[in-house]
């Protein structure tokens, strides 16, 4: 096991609003704080998305897209990938009746 010791803890909250992009919203509120490394959460109303299951059989991402929906629960990393701002994250999305959407819409974003 690798661990690092992080001396500095910072707790930040970041509001999306209408018609903003989630993931590149995150992209660019990392970029301006100078935060390569951190985790988080997520929740709130969505009109679309993309989500993925990863096969192993294939090595590669089913992708699926989604529209209106409530994020349920959303968690994930940042790191840094290739010299650039990497977000792994996980969602489990509802319908309009707090139900878990019907065809397990859960995945990877």
């Amino acid at each position: 096991m690798k661990s690092k010791k992080i001396k500095k803890e910072e707790l930040f909250v970041v509001r999306l609003f209408k018609e903003e992009e989630m993931l590149s919203k995150i992209r660019e509120f990392c970029t301006a704080e100078g935060i390569t490394s951190a985790s988080f959460t997520a929740i709130g109303a969505l009109k679309k998305a993309t989500l993925g299951f990863f096969n192993l059989e294939r090595m590669e991402y089913t992708k699926f897209k989604v529209e209106e929906a409530e994020i349920s629960s959303c968690t994930g990393n940042i790191s840094i990938k290739e010299g650039e701002i990497a977000i792994h994250a996980h969602a489990v999305l509802s319908d309009m009746k707090g139900i878990a959407m019907e065809d397990t819409f859960s995945g990877h974003i």
